[in-house]
This record gives C-alpha cells, sequence and structure tokens, in this order.
C-alpha cells in the first residue's frame, strides 16, 4: 500500500473527519491552492478531539477556526508526511480537484466548442441555412440573442440543446426574410402548420415554449430589435415575418373603404360603405385583398375608438374614409394602409400627444414617407389638449428616439411640460379638417 493510501485510509477510518475534509475541499476549490481558513459550525466533541490531535492544539468554541496551511503543516509532522494535502483531498474524494476558475475555464471552452460545433454544422448545410449560421454565431461572439436559454438546455443534455438550435434555423430557412421582401404580410405560414412541420407538434413555437423562445430570439436578430415585452409585440414581429400566429385578432377599424379583389370590389365591405357603417378588417380579410380606395384619395386615421366614433357622428361629408388602430397599429392596419398607399392615397394620422402617441405618428412617418402627414399634433395642438396627467421620466425617455421636425419639437414642448395631451380634447379641430377635407399641423 502507497503512503498516500495509507494516509487516506487512515482518515476515512475517523468519521469525525468527514465535514473537516468536506469544508477543506471547498475552500480549495474556491481559491485553487493551499491556503485561506476554514471554518467548522455546530462541532461535535469527537471532531474537536480530532483536530486538536492532528493540530496539536486546543480549539474552544462552537466553531473551529484553522487554515489549510496549518492543517498541511500538522500532516508533514505525522507519519504520512510526504503526503501533500491536496494529494490527500484526492485521493480521500477518489477524483482530481479543480478550482472554481478552472471549472469555469473549461466549462466555458466545452461551451464554445458547442456552439462552433453548431456553426459547422449549418455551414455544411448550405446557402438556405446561412441565417441560421449567423444567428449562432453572432450568439457565441455576443451571448446574446438566447445564449442564456441554449446554455441552459446544452447544460442539461447537449443533445437535444443540439437538436432544438438546429430546428429552429430550419424554420429560418423556411421563413426567409433578409431577402428584400416586405414586412407587410402577403399570405405567409401559420406558426402551427411551421412547428408541426420541423418539430412535428403543432405546439412546439408556442410562445411560452424553449423553442418558441429561441425561435423569437432568432426573429430579433433579424429585425434587429429587443425582445418583445407582451403578446401584442409577440405577434407583430412574427406577422412581420409572414409566420401567422392568429390572423383574425389582428384588425383595424375602418369607415369608407372599398377593397377589391381583382377588378371587382368585395361585396360585403361594399356593402358596410353604402351603408355608411363601420367595419372590422382583419387581417385574414386582407389576405386576398389587391387594392384599397377610400372616398377620396384623403384618409384620416385615429388612435382612440371613442375620437372614431365621434368624427362619424359629426361628419358632414359624404366623402370621409377614417381608420381607427386602437392604439398601436397592427398588421392589419399596416397592410391596408399599404393597399391605401399603393393606391395612391395620402394618409393623415391624428394620436394622442403623449410619448407613445408620437412615438406611433413618427414609425408611420418613417414606413410610409411620401404618404403620411402628421395631423394635429403640433405644439399648439398640444398645448390646446393639455391634460394634468403627468409623465413619468422612464416614459420620456420614449421621446428621444422622435424623428420627424414636427413631432420633434412638439416632443421638446411635452418635456417641457412633463404632461400628456388627448385627441378628445381637439375634436372640434379634427371634425372641422374631415369636413373641409383639410389637414393641418
Amino acid at each position: 500500500m502507497s503512503n498516500r493510501d495509507g494516509c487516506v485510509e487512515y482518515f476515512k477510518a475517523q468519521p469525525e473527519f468527514e465535514r473537516i475534509f468536506v469544508a477543506m475541499r471547498k475552500k480549495w476549490e474556491s481559491l485553487g491552492r493551499i491556503a485561506g481558513r476554514v471554518t467548522i459550525s455546530h462541532v461535535t466533541e469527537e471532531e474537536r478531539a480530532a483536530l486538536e490531535g492532528l493540530l496539536g492544539r486546543s480549539l474552544s468554541g462552537e466553531d473551529l477556526s484553522f487554515s489549510l496551511g496549518e492543517f498541511e503543516k500538522a500532516l508533514g509532522e505525522t507519519r504520512y508526511g510526504a503526503v501533500g494535502l491536496l494529494e490527500l483531498l484526492e485521493g480521500y474524494f477518489g477524483e482530481p480537484l479543480s478550482s472554481t476558475r478552472e471549472k469555469k475555464r473549461q466549462r466555458e471552452e466545452e461551451e464554445q466548442a458547442f456552439f462552433a460545433k453548431l456553426e459547422d454544422t449549418f455551414g455544411r448545410k448550405g446557402p438556405g441555412y446561412k441565417e441560421g449560421l449567423i444567428w449562432t454565431r453572432e450568439m457565441r461572439q455576443q451571448k446574446n440573442g438566447g445564449y442564456a436559454c441554449v446554455k441552459r438546455e446544452y447544460h442539461k443534455s447537449p443533445e437535444v440543446a443540439q437538436r432544438l438550435v438546429e430546428q429552429v434555423g430550419e424554420c429560418l430557412r423556411l421563413c426567409p426574410g433578409e431577402d428584400g421582401r416586405s414586412e407587410i404580410l402577403g399570405g405567409g405560414v401559420r406558426l402551427a402548420v411551421l412547428a408541426a412541420q420541423v418539430w412535428g407538434n403543432p405546439h412546439a413555437l408556442d410562445r411560452q415554449t424553449t423553442g418558441g423562445l429561441l425561435f423569437t430570439h432568432a426573429l430579433c436578430r433579424r429585425k434587429d430589435r429587443p425582445l418583445p415585452g407582451n403578446a401584442q409585440a409577440w405577434k407583430d414581429l412574427y406577422e412581420e415575418n409572414d409566420i401567422l400566429v392568429d390572423d383574425l385578432s389582428s384588425t383595424v377599424i375602418a369607415y369608407g373603404i372599398h377593397l377589391y379583389q381583382g377588378q371587382e370590389p368585395h361585396p360585403a365591405y361594399e356593402g358596410y360603405a353604402r351603408m355608411k357603417e363601420p367595419c372590422v378588417v382583419t387581417l385574414a380579410n386582407l389576405a386576398h385583398m389587391e387594392r384599397a380606395l377610400g372616398e377620396s384619395d384623403r384618409i384620416f386615421i385615429v388612435e382612440n375608438e371613442m375620437v372614431f366614433r365621434e368624427l362619424l357622428e359629426r361628419a358632414t361629408t359624404p366623402w370621409v374614409t377614417l381608420l381607427c388602430t386602437s392604439g398601436q397599429p397592427r398588421t392589419a392596419a399596416y397592410q391596408l394602409m399599404e393597399l391605401l398607399c399603393e393606391a395612391g392615397s395620402i394618409l393623415y394620422y391624428a394620436g394622442d400627444l403623449d410619448p407613445e402617441g408620437l412615438d406611433i405618428a413618427d414609425r408611420l412617418w418613417r414606413r410610409f414617407p411620401n404618404h403620411i402627414r402628421i395631423w394635429r399634433m403640433g405644439e399648439q395642438d398640444y398645448e390646446k389638449s393639455l391634460s394634468q396627467e403627468p409623465i413619468s421620466p422612464k416614459r420620456l425617455k420614449i421621446l428621444e428616439n422622435i424623428t420627424h421636425p414636427e413631432l420633434k419639437q412638439t416632443a421638446a414642448r411635452i418635456r417641457e411640460c412633463k404632461r400628456a395631451g388627448y385627441q378628445e380634447l381637439l375634436l372640434e379641430d379634427l371634425a372641422e379638417d374631415i369636413n373641409r377635407q383639410i389637414c393641418c399641423m
């Protein structure tokens, strides 16, 4: 029997040393060397006697403290003096010890090798998997875009994690979006069908699943945006990528609209227009529409349903086309606007004069720069619509991203007053503009 084996057997034969050895192992792993002090709490008399016998000094108190260096020095004065403390610890626990830093380094190297393997897999699959390759590479390099989720799955099962990432790459291949295609849906694939095709499970890409979360991360990278904060933002992201999550809940309210399938007007919407009644247009309805016209080339758009209804009641001209986005425009609203712009219409948009309202208007202007006119959202309109509702500093930060020249001036005034303005206080001006078919800031 070697000197080390004899030393190990000696200490293993004394159970009172068990907690002492566990504590010494933790200390060595945390520091990676023979250093630091170890404290044993609530010691038994047997543990105290065993440690006193080895260290050759009296120990008092409920908690005992000693250094690893002291233990190794005392060990050197026994008949096992040639055995170092690290050698003893490895023999006692039956495995090599690694410091926390070394374990972390090894773990990181293994993780990097895993991602490199994924990159190689996508690279060998061909050009159709280019986006999966780029997504995986950026995850590894930037440690975002789903990196934490993949790493978590990797530590559970590398095989399952690899399969998940490869399946997301397959979804990206089937839903191309970096080739210049319009963000507006023109049909698209249904999410459940895509999940069934790639996973064999129609619910594999649901929002709360791991596959769904990873696919969302990949789509966010494609659109260069943060992870959606709510269900509606999640739906909008998918629909912008030609993936139909639900083509019935994406809606826009319309009055005086004419939709065409080919050269023929859609009979249902013609009926609403003829009866002078508002209607709800869903994304599913728009899927087969090729053209949209208003009663004139001026299309008025408001954010609030109550304002929409009030303006219809105050309208005195028959040439009114009015849309209501009900807050943040959904994909159906964007698609209808796109069809109207293609027909040469001018869109007049009026929203609440608060950070969110200005942000919506600014986004619409950037999306349709040649067709959008900002309507009743200038500084004077803000003064007239001013309420007593305060705006938090967090909401005010939204105004930093406004780019439209006139809206930037309004944003500066909102930052000064720190109060919200509402469309409801501009009803008279909005109604007059519609009736005269003239819009201004």
